[in-house]
């Protein structure tokens, strides 16, 4: 019974904080007084598109994909969490396409690659899925990390 309890209050913590770690970019239109509107030094986008160039720049791994790492909701999103987990990387920003359908298609368009999930290092587009797999099979994932300067645990 307690368990039960418990699950929905976990969803809607996390839930929560997938929403904050989004929130700098998002604009809130209110009627209220300005002394209640938002506070921050960080430049709202004006477009998806300024809105992603924000986001590869803020951390040096970034994964746009269906869910969260502790949670995917795709195959191919959990793959990709796994292999960065294999490669010892932690902390890496992630976004959830399927909370904001601009995101989803905006993604797309900026890489000009038509799946999800998308993996970026030091801002630079590396691939989806299979590529990661493949790169990390290789070794080439590993050597791309490190000439990166991208922190990992070894493993």
């Amino acid at each position: 019974m307690l368990l039960r309890c418990a699950r929905p209050a976990l969803r809607a913590a996390s839930s929560t904080r997938a929403k904050i770690a989004r929130s700098f970019a998002i604009k809130v239109d209110s009627d209220s007084h300005s002394d209640f509107a938002p506070q921050s030094n960080q430049k709202l986008p004006e477009s998806v598109a300024e809105r992603i160039q924000q986001d590869i720049e803020a951390d040096d791994v970034v994964v746009y994909m269906k869910g969260i790492p502790s949670a995917p909701q795709c195959g191919f999103s959990n793959a990709v969490v796994q292999v960065l987990s294999l490669e010892g990387v932690e902390g890496y920003g992630s976004y959830n396409v399927l909370e904001d359908p601009e995101l989803r298609q905006g993604i797309k368009d900026f890489s000009e690659w038509p799946t999800v999930p998308q993996v970026y290092v030091k801002g630079e587009f590396v691939g989806g899925c299979d590529i990661m797999i493949q790169m990390h099979k290789d070794g080439e994932l590993a050597e791309l990390l490190k000439e990166a300067g991208v922190e990992t645990k070894a493993k």
